[in-house]
């Protein structure tokens, strides 16, 4: 497992990792470390440690998870995709 990024290029590179994992066109959004300016997209939805949204092509949020759930995520992700 790899440890938590402290900085905004390790965040980056955590991303990277992420996109051969990831199938379709979803954005991945990396939140940003300056001073002054920490974690915008996170405090934007919510601040809790582990959530997770899905989020519609026209900006609506389908489902929200106060903690992370893969499985369900994906039957959440199948079910708005109609598969």
């Amino acid at each position: 497992m790899q440890r938590q990024p402290r900085t905004y290029t390790e965040r980056v590179a955590a991303a990277r990792d992420m996109v051969p994992l990831v199938t379709g066109r979803q954005a991945i959004l990396i939140d940003d470390l300056t001073p002054g300016v920490t974690n915008p997209v996170w405090c934007t939805y919510g601040t809790c440690p582990n959530c997770a949204f899905l989020i519609r092509q026209d900006g609506t949020v389908d489902t929200v998870q106060t903690w992370l759930d893969p499985s369900a995520m994906e039957r959440a992700v199948r079910a708005l995709l109609g598969r």
